[in-house]
């Protein structure tokens, strides 16, 4: 399958947004669109976490719920076109056994919580992914490339256990990999 890109999409990590960067191929495309959702999911959530305002939280519910559901298709795709994912996907799932819990178990104080902690977490594990995705682009000592593939995919396996963990444990849907049941 051929992922690659053409275009600019000039994007950078040094601020608290969506992240920006020159993707490398279609899974990096994919991978920084799940960043963006991560950012934009904590960010409605610590809103809402803040606000007493019931005409303000019912859209930010609405647009934070889409969010999810975004970030539930960019994985879903990331998953299809990155056999190392998929391997890591089907390996978690069946050897990670995470029970059903209750949102109300991770709030820690009102403007924080678990599953903020849980997605900055993806969301780092997808910015090291990129970087190291990037570093393994401009590499043809073989040693170096068997460590950057290894640590490329540990990385992936952490993106999958911290996702069965917010599936686990966050009351919304993220459209296509939400847990049934």
């Amino acid at each position: 399958m051929n992922n690659s890109m053409k275009g600019d999409f000039s994007m950078s990590y040094t601020t608290n947004g969506i992240p920006q960067k020159l993707p490398l191929n279609m899974c990096s495309l994919l991978r920084e669109g799940l960043v963006g959702e991560i950012v934009a999911i904590d960010a409605y959530e610590r809103h809402m976490a803040q606000s007493a305002n019931a005409e303000f939280n019912r859209v930010w519910s609405y647009i934070l719920k889409r969010e999810k559901i975004h970030y539930g298709i960019f994985l879903d795709l990331i998953r299809e076109y990155d056999p190392v994912e998929y391997e890591e996907y089907l390996s978690v799932k069946e050897k990670l056994h995470v029970k059903k819990g209750s949102a109300k178990k991770c709030i820690l104080r009102q403007d924080d919580s678990l599953l903020n902690m849980i997605r900055e977490d993806i969301k780092g594990e997808c910015e090291a992914i990129l970087l190291y995705e990037k570093h393994l682009s401009m590499v043809n000592i073989p040693k170096v490339r068997k460590a950057l593939e290894g640590v490329i995919r540990d990385e992936k396996r952490h993106v999958e256990m911290l996702t069965l963990l917010l599936l686990n444990y966050d009351k919304d849907s993220y459209g296509p990999i939400s847990v049934k049941g």
